[in-house]
């Protein structure tokens, strides 16, 4: 073969064999053309060596097709440089097979455009590695789609950062599965923003922690909406700082159930302000326990509506 393969046809690198194209030098993949990486068939691209995709250049990695991007081994795919790893198309992207998922590097990650991030599949996105998760820019988890939130991995999940999950959308904090929210660690909770908060699902509510719910600060307590009031398990009632309770807002007081205000600490009801007492239904302030309804003694008025 001649060792100016820049020289070579389209045509004729189409016609390379596998052996072929595993023989090529790195010196002689770095001289390849646009056109002639584009040429590469489906069994050209799983043929090249580890060296060989480490030596393209961005100009030919962007010019893989989908058909060789899905064809390249893990091997291969753990071998591109992160240069190279940013130069791919989004289309090349949405080609990377789960097993290529995995295999990307934490570097690879976080070399990863953000509309690389967004044209990542879900089944590509849960196989990323729980390090790789925690490599991704602030800017990536924010392209991250809805879908790809969901498909996150409950471990995933739990290895976000808390600049990560500060990043997250109102759209994709929704799109958490019960599972998911279940595992955010504390430090996590507690960077939530307030529109965050806000964009819980009722199922989400309920399925925080008893600590994810110590953790909340009194600004997301104050967020949680109506729904999300109603949605507070009795556990979760009973964590809430006095500070928490101090801060949750008449609709969310009015919205607790009956067994949720029952569970409500003698300091949890003495931390309630007048107007949050003055919320509470007639069902609720029956359903207060005796020392939390003395509690409420001084002053407070207690509403008689439903």
């Amino acid at each position: 073969m001649s060792d100016d393969e820049s020289a070579l046809t389209t045509d004729s690198v189409s016609a390379l064999t596998t052996d072929s194209v595993s023989a090529l030098t790195t010196d002689s993949v770095s001289a390849l053309t646009w056109d002639s990486v584009s040429a590469l068939t489906t069994d050209s691209g799983s043929a090249l060596t580890t060296d060989s995709v480490s030596a393209l250049t961005t100009d030919s990695v962007s010019a893989l097709t989908t058909d060789s991007v899905s064809a390249l081994t893990t091997d291969s795919v753990s071998a591109l440089t992160t240069d190279s790893v940013s130069a791919l198309t989004t289309d090349s992207v949405s080609a990377l097979t789960t097993d290529s998922g995995s295999a990307l590097t934490t570097d690879s990650v976080s070399a990863l455009t953000t509309d690389s991030v967004s044209a990542l599949t879900t089944d590509s996105v849960s196989a990323l590695t729980t390090d790789s998760i925690s490599a991704l820019t602030t800017d990536s988890v924010s392209a991250l789609t809805t879908d790809s939130v969901s498909a996150l991995t409950t471990d995933s999940v739990s290895a976000l950062t808390t600049d990560s999950v500060s990043a997250l959308t109102t759209d994709s904090v929704s799109a958490l599965t019960t599972d998911s929210v279940s595992t955010l660690t504390t430090d996590s909770v507690s960077a939530l923003t307030t529109d965050s908060v806000s964009a819980l699902t009722t199922d989400s509510v309920s399925a925080l922690t008893t600590d994810s719910v110590s953790a909340l600060t009194t600004d997301s307590v104050s967020a949680l909406t109506t729904d999300s009031g109603s949605a507070v398990t009795t556990d979760s009632v009973s964590a809430l700082t006095t500070d928490s309770v101090s801060a949750l807002t008449t609709d969310s007081v009015s919205a607790l159930t009956t067994d949720s205000v029952s569970a409500l600490t003698t300091d949890s009801v003495s931390a309630l302000t007048t107007d949050s007492v003055s919320a509470l239904t007639t069902d609720s302030v029956s359903a207060l326990t005796t020392d939390s309804r003395i509690s409420t003694h001084n002053g407070l008025c207690i509403s008689t509506h439903n």
